[in-house]
């Protein structure tokens, strides 16, 4: 039989080499909190990154680079101080010699709480002859950023509804039919209007009696006062 030559042993070093050798592609970063298009209330934004086999990433605003990062465990978490306004975020991966980028993620830092304006924000009553009944209705003007709107009385809420013709206009009504006018409007006291943004700002404001006293008025003026607003849903109480 022919003589079979004898193979040589792979050393353990060999083996390390090889592993040490292999290595995994990179995945594109993906910034997953806070999400694209956000609205924020706070300068200090925290981004959390997932960049898979990556040793670590870059990240830029506006196209100018801000903090390069250590990536553990395929994730990390970058602080940034954002100003006020609109900001593109695209992030960087890297090992070694290889880089890969980001989708661009836009953010807006808003930290201005939405404006009311008092000249012609009110509340009105009216109460239609014979009924028991209390219309209250209230309009306002708002900066375009509010979200949310109402107005709210002695425990009663009233729910604005933006225009669908002007975005700066809002206006609700609701119909009161459990409580009596005399101890509803004795004291008088302000109504407050309570609107927030997108960015979740808040603010509040007391706002104007357009009408204290009592309006008795016929059941055609009810449907038209209430007929004004036409595109609102009328709550009842």
């Amino acid at each position: 039989l022919p003589e079979i030559p004898e193979l040589e042993p792979i050393l353990e070093e060999e083996i390390e080499v090889l592993a040490e050798s292999v290595v995994s592609p990179l995945s594109v970063p993906t910034l997953f909190d806070p999400i694209d298009r956000s609205v924020l209330k706070n300068n200090l934004v925290s981004l959390n990154i997932s960049a898979p086999n990556a040793t670590q990433i870059t990240v830029f605003d506006n196209n100018k680079e801000i903090i390069t990062k250590a990536v553990n465990k395929d994730t990390v978490n970058v602080s940034l101080d954002l100003g006020e306004g609109l900001h593109t975020i695209v992030i960087d991966a890297s090992n070694g010699e290889e880089t890969i980028s980001s989708s661009a993620y836009t953010l807006t830092v808003d930290t201005i709480a939405p404006t009311i304006d008092s000249k012609v924000t009110n509340i009105m009553v009216s109460r239609p002859l014979g009924d028991e009944a209390i219309v209250m209705k209230a309009d306002a003007l708002l900066s375009e950023d509010v979200s949310q709107a109402e107005v709210i009385f002695k425990g009663n809420i009233i729910k604005l509804n933006q225009d669908p013709t002007d975005i700066n206009k809002w206006s609700g009504n609701v119909i009161i039919n459990d409580q009596d006018y005399d101890e509803l409007m004795n004291p008088i006291i302000m109504a407050t209007i309570r609107v927030k943004d997108r960015a979740g700002n808040i603010a509040m404001q007391d706002i104007d009696w357009k009408e204290v006293t009592p309006v008795d008025n016929s059941a055609l003026d009810q449907y038209l006062f209430l007929k004004n607003n036409q595109f609102l849903t009328i709550k009842l109480l």
